[in-house]
């Protein structure tokens, strides 16, 4: 049956090669130039949205990185091009996000074609970071490059809690196990302030060699190469306007967006699009846009005689929960993953899964279960973990039940370690002239009364347990990465660490991103498979969130895309995924 839709799809194709050949013609314009517009961060993967509900939000398709890292390497192989223009809006992304950008870029440079970014309302650390790759960079007289430095701020409410009368008891294992301190102190422990300095110090060493690799910023700052903090600090000290971005060797051409295609070097007359606003046709000059261009070049004409197999991308983002405590809420919970993981396990159509895990960590328990289910996936099919911005704590210990690890260079994973707390109110209790009483039987009844301090057994009973549970993790690790628990333990402690350094205690397999994750897997599986996975992810309950929306009329467009989704009946959804 599907070599006779596969034959009949094709001569179809065949009667229509002439139109699509001219579409193809006239669809691309004669600048040489697709043009890239970044007006938000780029996702992890796609956010499928069923036409019914476009029609409700009339939203635009958002770019995701492996469709980015797809246009890279098609503008790389099309000897039609000469160059890549992006158009970057401020972004609001991680280290990973901002190393995969600047790979995408690096990516067309390296193919002999030139790569203009223009900031149009200036740019961040971050951005500038990713952009620095191009060969040229510009934006307007009245933009910023707020180059101004990195770090990390905590709140600590321990005195303000004390003050309360509120005292957080907590129990981490070990001394970098930093999550509980802004509860229960005023600053940072050594061991933790150590730990951040190590980190913030090897990502600034990152972003310093990348940023020096210009030309005009390698010789502006060549005397301060070998020292990463001097120069760090003489790049970060912006704002720069442009005027000064442009002295200084920042960015390459300063001006106004309708003056871009002289600096590009368009001087022919390409054919115009009533369609185009003025904003969208730099002075006439229309440039093919980065989403018709994919939609035209990587389509095929024909479909492929060979059965491909898919591969499931199963996304984990955000933190780790049992279930959920508010509708609506988001996150990583204990049952439908294990159903999704179950289903992706039992369905015929994928031969192998990518976890692709954001996660900072969360419960334990549920860390624990979802680790199981990734387990039983693994014993059927192959599984890839793959880590992006955050695979902390629990979102590490999920990825070790996969048969491989792969992580961006700036990926921020580790804090191997456990941490509990548990607020003390006996003294608020106090200060309030409220007073307890009633009847606790068994050994160690404090253990369930978040009210008064623990006795001294209930607080050896407690410390063991967590102590159980590190020992459990440090397990549970060793096994998966086939590593000693003595070995692991030196770099586990509750440390956080980046991707690279993952990489070379071999706590990672490799460094890469979605197109490395999916040559991994064709060498896993013996048969070919589809170049684009297939995203799974489970629908959250229709009624769950009609009942939790607002009501009147704010309630009207919740409801219609709750409405969408009954109909449409995604439980769990298959997609078709990486689309612009």
């Amino acid at each position: 049956m599907r070599l006779l839709v596969v034959i009949l799809f094709n001569l179809i194709r065949i009667g229509l090669a002439p139109i699509l050949w001219l579409r193809k013609k006239y669809r691309l314009t004669d600048t040489g130039v697709v043009q890239l517009t970044l007006e938000e961060t780029p996702t992890d993967y796609p956010e499928k949205t069923h036409w019914i509900k476009a029609l409700i939000n009339k939203s635009k398709p958002k770019y995701t990185l492996h469709a980015l890292i797809q246009l890279a390497k098609v503008l790389a192989q099309d000897k039609k091009v000469k160059g890549l223009l992006i158009i970057w809006n401020p972004l609001e992304c991680g280290f990973a996000k901002a190393h995969a950008l600047r790979q995408m870029i690096l990516n067309v440079e390296q193919s002999g074609k030139r790569v203009w970014v223009y900031f149009p309302q200036g740019a961040k650390l971050l951005d500038y970071y990713a952009a620095s790759a191009a060969s040229n960079i510009g934006m307007p007289a009245h933009a910023s490059l707020q180059l101004v430095g990195l770090g990390r701020k905590a709140l600590f409410f321990g005195e303000f809690l004390n003050r309360l009368g509120i005292q957080v008891q907590v129990e981490s294992r070990h001394e970098f196990k930093s999550a509980g301190e802004p509860f229960s102190s005023t600053q940072f422990s050594k061991p933790a302030k150590d730990n951040l300095e190590t980190l913030y110090s090897e990502i600034v060493a990152h972003l310093t060699r990348a940023i020096l690799e210009r030309a005009k910023l390698a010789h502006i700052y060549k005397h301060l190469s070998k020292d990463i903090d001097a120069a760090f600090n003489a790049i970060t000290q912006g704002p720069y306007r442009a005027a000064r971005a442009l002295e200084q060797g920042f960015i390459d051409f300063e001006c106004w967006q309708d003056k871009l295609p002289q600096i590009i070097g368009v001087t022919n007359q390409p054919k115009q699009s009533k369609s185009k606003t003025h904003a969208e046709d730099l002075d006439h000059h229309e440039n093919t846009e980065a989403q018709d261009y994919l939609k035209i070049t990587q389509k095929p004409y024909f479909k492929s005689f060979k059965r491909r197999a898919d591969i499931a991308l199963v996304p984990l983002c955000g933190n780790i929960y049992d279930a959920p405590l508010y509708p609506q809420q988001a996150g990583i919970f204990t049952e439908p993953t294990q159903q999704l993981l179950e289903q992706v396990k039992d369905h015929k159509r994928f031969a192998g899964a990518i976890i692709l895990i954001d996660s900072r960590g969360g419960s334990a328990t549920a860390s624990a279960h979802i680790h199981h289910a990734i387990m039983r996936l693994a014993q059927k099919k192959p599984v890839l973990a793959l880590l992006y911005d955050y695979a902390a704590s629990g979102g590490y210990y999920i990825a070790t039940a996969a048969h491989a690890i792969m992580a961006s260079p700036l990926s921020i994973t580790g804090s191997i370690g456990v941490v509990s707390m548990r607020p003390v109110i006996t003294q608020a209790l106090k200060q309030l002239h409220l007073t307890q009483d009633g009847l606790l039987k068994g050994a160690h009844p404090g253990l369930l009364n978040m009210l008064g301090c623990f006795t001294q057994e209930e607080q050896k009973a407690f410390s063991q347990e967590i102590d159980s549970t590190y020992q459990e993790f440090l397990s549970v690790v060793s096994q998966g990465r086939k590593c000693s628990v003595e070995s692991l333990d030196a770099h586990a402690r509750g440390r956080v660490f980046l991707g690279t350094y993952a990489k070379q205690h071999q706590l990672v397999d490799e460094l890469g991103n979605i197109t490395n994750a999916m040559a991994w897997m064709q060498q896993k599986i013996n048969r070919p498979i589809h170049t684009q996975p297939v995203v799974v992810s489970s629908s959250v309950s229709f009624w769950s969130r009609t009942l939790s929306s607002s009501s009147g009329y704010q309630a009207l467009h919740p409801l219609l895309n709750n409405m969408a989704d009954f109909m449409l009946q995604q439980k769990p959804a298959f997609y078709e995924s990486f689309k612009l």
